[in-house]
């Protein structure tokens, strides 16, 4: 029994994602999420998912400028699932920058300010982190 629980408290702490985070946002902020973590916004759940990031290294010169690329995935009571995928930079071209949501007859915007750490030549190790601004529209 000893060794049983021991078993089942080595399972637990090893299955827990570092990385999962969980706060809880109201109207009218700014915030800034680390990737992989999950977050409350009104009566909706999120989880950042990945920042597939493009853009053109600060010390390089590039053709191309890129994007970061936001992948949230949404849930509540009445959508089981919502992709969303939000878009900065100049390389966006007609993906959005910002979603448009409404809540018991009250619409919000959530915007995606930055991303950071910007890329460099020699690569990033630091988790990326999404800045988003939701304000009553």
């Amino acid at each position: 029994m000893k060794y049983l629980f021991i078993i089942l408290f080595a399972c637990a702490f090893i299955s827990c994602d570092k990385h999962a985070t969980s706060i809880e946002i109201n109207e009218s902020s700014t915030f800034t999420i680390k990737e992989g973590a999950y977050f409350k916004v009104l009566n909706f759940e999120w989880y950042l998912k990945n920042i597939a990031d493009s853009r053109c290294p600060s010390d390089v010169n590039c053709v191309r400028a890129g994007e970061a690329l936001v992948n949230l995935v949404i849930s509540n009571a009445d959508v089981t699932r919502f992709n969303l995928q939000l878009c900065l930079g100049p390389d966006c071209n007609n993906r959005p920058i910002f979603y448009t949501f409404s809540i018991a007859g009250i619409t919000y915007k959530l915007e995606l300010i930055s991303v950071q750490p910007f890329p460099k030549a020699s690569g990033n190790t630091e988790r990326k982190t999404a800045t988003f601004k939701l304000v009553k529209v």
